[in-house]
């Protein structure tokens, strides 16, 4: 009997035509799928990287220079002085957020404050807003008209901080790069081993004994890693400093101002080069630290949960006052910007000694079309169709790569450098992809041939490359994550039953990377929505974005209006992450 039932499943199965000798043989399919995501990465990673590395070699009148750009930079102290500062500005920018998200990381996953999950969420406010929206919003705040310059305008005592400069790109920069520092924190409070957790308990051990012996090993390695992170992120940022930097200028907005102002792309790249230089340097250290680190295997049942945090009065009211404290400060920060956005004329409209004419409040600056020739409703469509597009193409793009290097069995090399094509992204700041796109789209040869990737200019295509090529690191490495969660053994029996790469793409990889997926699409949407850095040089005035027109109106002295256009953003992008929470919930219960 059973050898009539194994007999009747053998004759099910089809023919094993990919195997030779018990090795899986790779098709032309799986051939082309292994090479096409390296070509694809190697056009619009590597010649733009090129592309900018040759022209800062050149003068601008196109004449072989050699190192003589980076020899005029480093020698002349008006140039050199926006390197310092950066490094100023990250340096502290990072020390500070990482310190606070450590902070509050504890009080969402280590006490029992009431509200604590969505004080998390009020903390990752920022993530969904434009950089330039916290900018503009400290300006209202503590500006030279600001609400508490002007201690709320007579009625209470005045507190100038001397916000334009180096102590307003601190702060903006502190706030923008909170939400990232408090991630990596968060995970690394949730895992602390709770069997190390209650054995401190039971001998008794202080609350302090407990925090350098529990706490404080678990956090290390994320201290370290977030402290890189966030000193990148804060070098690369753009928005922020522009709009609070006053006198003072830090390395992108010395770029935009090479490149815009001066019209100076020879020297525009070079200071590219050099950011770029020290955003991979730092970025090997966080891969060195992470390589080298020893971290201990803990099964998930292990872990310390929420629910396994007891009450304890004397902490929570302590950490409740902190953790709130930093909630509201956060609150004020973007209701600031909302409330000026619809205050009439601001800051008479709302000045008890004010004698300006018409309401207190109104719309009129979500209406104006003045400062640009597109109008604010173009450049919002305009954002939302790139958006799309960047999210749609990216998430394809991060898929076919992560599955390439995680599934295939043919052409190592090719996969390796799909890897490292898609990694070294994380290392690159927006100005300088998007800079060596404009100069790779510009240049009329490539090695001779005529450059087939003129005919993308003027269109929207540049941007929706800039932003794919922008934030493709990070959605690589949460599709590569999603797809190594999946059961080995069900590809096993794919080779067994020799289905089809196809088959076991749409029946089974894509489905079960489907909540990865869509977090994947919403980091790709809001970051398109947001960012300036990367689509700054590209954009004409037919396809000018939302974040771009929001530097557009500042620069015409249209603040309000440029603070109405980032509120539009951030409520765009918080509708979107609610309809993605929702698709997941759906995705989860099928």
């Amino acid at each position: 009997m059973s050898n009539r039932r194994h007999s009747s499943v053998a004759a099910t199965r089809k023919p094993l035509g990919n195997r030779r000798n018990g090795a899986i043989r790779s098709t032309w399919g799986d051939r082309l799928f292994a090479v096409a995501p390296t070509l694809l990465l190697a056009i619009i990673v590597l010649l733009p990287i090129l592309m900018l590395l040759i022209r800062s070699l050149h003068h601008e009148n196109g004449e072989w220079i050699g190192l003589s750009n980076y020899s005029k930079y480093l020698r002349t102290p008006m140039l050199l002085g926006a390197l310092q500062n950066s490094l100023i500005v990250s340096s502290l920018s990072a020390i500070i957020a990482v310190t606070i998200a450590t902070a509050l990381s504890f009080v969402v996953e280590r006490t029992r404050v009431p509200g604590r999950a969505l004080l998390g969420h009020i903390m990752m406010l920022p993530m969904y807003a434009p950089t330039m929206l916290i900018g503009l919003s400290l300006i209202y705040l503590f500006g030279r008209q600001g609400w508490v310059t002007r201690g709320f305008f007579g009625r209470t005592i005045e507190i100038d901080i001397g916000l334009y400069g180096l102590t307003g790109i601190i702060i903006a920069e502190t706030l923008l790069i909170l939400p990232a520092a408090l991630l990596v924190m968060r995970v690394a409070m949730r895992g602390i081993d709770r069997r190390l957790d209650d054995a401190t308990r039971l001998i008794g051990a202080s609350a302090w004994q407990r925090l350098r012996v529990v706490v404080w090993p678990a956090c290390v390695f994320g201290i370290s890693v977030s402290i890189i992170a966030c000193f990148i992120l804060a070098l690369t940022d753009f928005g922020a400093p522009k709009i609070v930097g006053g006198s003072v200028v830090v390395l992108p907005v010395q770029i935009y101002q090479q490149v815009v102002g001066q019209q100076n792309l020879s020297m525009g790249a070079t200071i590219a080069v050099l950011l770029l230089l020290i955003s991979v340097g730092l970025f090997l250290l966080q891969h060195r630290i992470e390589k080298r680190a020893t971290l201990r295997t803990v099964r998930p049942d292990q872990l310390t949960s929420r629910a396994d945090i007891k009450p304890n009065i004397g902490r929570d009211i302590a950490m409740s006052i902190v953790g709130w404290t930093a909630a509201l400060l956060m609150l004020a920060v973007l209701l600031a910007g909302i409330v000026a956005s619809v205050t009439h004329v601001w800051p008479w409209s709302i000045s008890r000694a004010s004698a300006t004419p018409g309401p207190m409040f109104s719309f009129r600056h979500y209406l104006t079309n003045d400062a640009l020739s597109a109008g604010m409703g173009k450049a919002i469509s305009n954002s939302l169709l790139i958006a799309v597009l960047s999210a749609t193409l990216g998430a394809a793009v991060a898929f076919i790569s992560a599955y390439s290097v995680e599934k295939l069995r043919t052409f190592a090399f090719s996969r390796s450098m799909s890897r490292l094509l898609c990694l070294v992204p994380l290392a690159m700041p927006g100005l300088v992809i998007g800079l060596a796109l404009v100069l790779l789209l510009n240049r009329p040869t490539l090695i001779g041939l005529p450059n087939p990737l003129t005919v993308l200019q003027g269109g929207f295509a540049p941007l929706v490359i800039a932003n794919v090529v922008h934030f493709i690191g990070m959605a690589f490495l949460t599709t590569t994550t999603a797809l190594r969660q999946q059961n080995p053994n069900i590809e096993e029996a794919c080779d067994t039953f020799d289905a089809s790469r196809t088959r076991r793409i749409t029946s089974i990889a894509l489905p079960l990377s489907a909540r990865a997926m869509l977090d994947v699409w919403l980091y790709l949407f809001i970051n398109a929505m947001t960012t300036v850095s990367a689509v700054i040089f590209l954009y004409s005035p037919q396809t000018i974005t939302a974040s771009i027109a929001v530097v557009a109106l500042d620069d015409a002295g249209e603040q309000q209006a440029a603070t109405a256009l980032c509120v539009v953003i951030l409520v765009i992008n918080l509708l979107v992450a609610s309809l993605i929470a929702l698709a997941k919930r759906l995705v989860l219960n099928k």
